[in-house]
This record gives structure tokens, C-alpha cells and sequence, in this order.
């Protein structure tokens, strides 16, 4: 057997001769998705190969995001922002908006990397729970859709 291995675009990657295994396991999986197939070449010579149908083996994107932060300039640093974290490489696109408790929209991304920072028109936020709705789009073209509620808390001196 032959397996050949293909990246989501199709296109050829590698070829692994497997002999007369039936299992493989793929040590090398630093990208979202791959295609695979199967070929059985026949030792006569005579018969054509055999060629399977495509296989593919996509992870899914997980995502995470904390239930709380705080933007007061303490520390620790991973505090200071409200943001969501995923796997940068496996994002096609992404948005981001942040709601206070009267629906008006306050803070809004298309960065993955830019968290908010608690403010709006550059005025410190009163504590309390704000809502957010973030959508990404994985590159397989698969979208994910969040709704939440994040607490803004300041340390007190």
C-alpha cells in the first residue's frame, strides 16, 4: 500500500509506502486538515492499482476565552486585556464586539490578537458584566459563533 497525503488546497504532500499494513498513524499534524488516500499496488504487475476514496481528517477549532479580567495597570499583564484565544494559524477570519449593559457596542475587532482593554472613548469602564459576540472562521471555511459575558473587575488599593 501507498498512502498519499494532501493539504487542504489538494495538493500533494507527502507519500508514505506502507507495505502490507493496514493501520498508519501520522506523526506530522502542525496543520488544520489533510486529505488522504490509498493506493494498492498490485505485486503482479499485471492488475491495475487500486485507489480508495479520499479521507480527510480536519481538527476542529476550539477556542476559549476567561470569565473575568482586570484593566487596571496591577498585573499580572494576561489580565489587563479581555480577549479570545484560538489557534492563530488555523483562523481565516475573526471578529470580536463588546456590549455594555445597555447594548451599546463599545469595542469591536478584527484582530484575534487585540483584547480590550476595558475602555471606551478612552474612558475607564465602571466594573460589572459586559457581553461579547465573537465569530471566527476556520480555514477550512467552517464558522463558529460565540455569545458570552465577561466581569470587568478593578483591584481595589
Amino acid at each position: 500500500y501507498e498512502l498519499d497525503k494532501y493539504d487542504l488546497q489538494h495538493t500533494l504532500l507527502e507519500t508514505f509506502s506502507t507495505g502490507s499494513a493496514t493501520t498508519f498513524t501520522d506523526a506530522d499534524l502542525t496543520d488544520q486538515g489533510y486529505y488522504y488516500v490509498v493506493r494498492a499496488i498490485p505485486n503482479d504487475g499485471v492488475n491495475d492499482e487500486s485507489i480508495s476514496n479520499e479521507v480527510n481528517a480536519i481538527r476542529s477549532l476550539r477556542f476559549a476565552y476567561p470569565k473575568a479580567f482586570t484593566p487596571d495597570a496591577q498585573g499580572p499583564t494576561e489580565n489587563e486585556t479581555f480577549r479570545v484565544f484560538a489557534t492563530e494559524e488555523f483562523i481565516a477570519s475573526f471578529n470580536m464586539k463588546i456590549f455594555n449593559r445597555w447594548g451599546e457596542m463599545i469595542f469591536s475587532t478584527n484582530d484575534l490578537l487585540k483584547g480590550w482593554d476595558g475602555k471606551f472613548n478612552g474612558q475607564p469602564q465602571p466594573e460589572g458584566t459586559y457581553t461579547f459576540t465573537a465569530t471566527l472562521k476556520d480555514k477550512t471555511g467552517r464558522v463558529y459563533k460565540r455569545d458570552g459575558s465577561v466581569v470587568l473587575l478593578r483591584k481595589k488599593l
